[in-house]
């Protein structure tokens, strides 16, 4: 099963992506911030993340997915040009 991050800092939206996301055949994990995102991808490996339209995915350093330990081919947010397929 695809682990994918959620990262939205509104509530309402957050639960209705992962809801989505699970029914679906996903397995989401939803946060509210970009230091709660990083704090994650230390701990656990996720296949795609999602921050569409949230402005808690930027970090004081940059986005989400450049101060990412996970930072590679098929990681990303599919609206950024920084996202690759997976091989």
């Amino acid at each position: 099963m695809k682990q994918i991050l959620v990262i939205e800092d509104e509530p309402d939206l957050r639960e209705l992506v992962e809801f989505n996301l699970k029914t679906a055949g996903f397995a989401p994990t939803g946060t509210a911030n970009a230091n709660d995102a990083l704090m994650l991808l230390k701990e656990t490996h996720y296949d795609l993340f999602d921050s569409a339209g949230s402005h808690a995915a930027r970090a004081s350093g940059g986005p989400v997915f450049e101060n990412s330990p996970q930072n590679g081919p098929g990681f990303g947010n599919p609206g950024d040009d920084c996202f690759r397929e997976r091989q």
